[in-house]
């Protein structure tokens, strides 16, 4: 797996071309049961990006333009974000899964 450092921390980058995974589209990353997974989140263009107990496994994000984000107990996990615009991030409460490394 490719990896991504800068500074101290070191980010494992997803692979989303693994043979035989298929991500599902969706138009919302809300879901009843607080797991969106295998998604593909496209060409967004929201006010309030505002997600809260929420945990996005594997998938890509794409597109995604929000005035405003605030992300509060969400949890990501082999997540692609691809050309997106969160201009002013409000609240960040973010847990990364197993692909955030930091070296000491």
């Amino acid at each position: 797996m490719d990896s991504l450092t800068v500074g101290r921390v070191t980010v494992t980058l997803p692979t989303l071309n693994e043979p035989g995974l298929y991500l599902s589209n969706v138009t919302s990353l809300d879901s009843a049961r607080g797991i969106v997974q295998d998604f593909h989140y496209a060409d967004a263009d929201l006010r309030d990006l505002d997600l809260s107990d929420t945990s996005l496994i594997t998938g890509r994000i794409g597109g995604l333009r929000a005035d405003r984000v605030l992300l509060a107990k969400v949890r990501l996990e082999s997540v692609e974000f691809d050309v997106c615009d969160l201009s002013l991030i409000a609240e960040l409460d973010v847990t990364f899964g197993d692909t955030l490394n930091q070296r000491r």
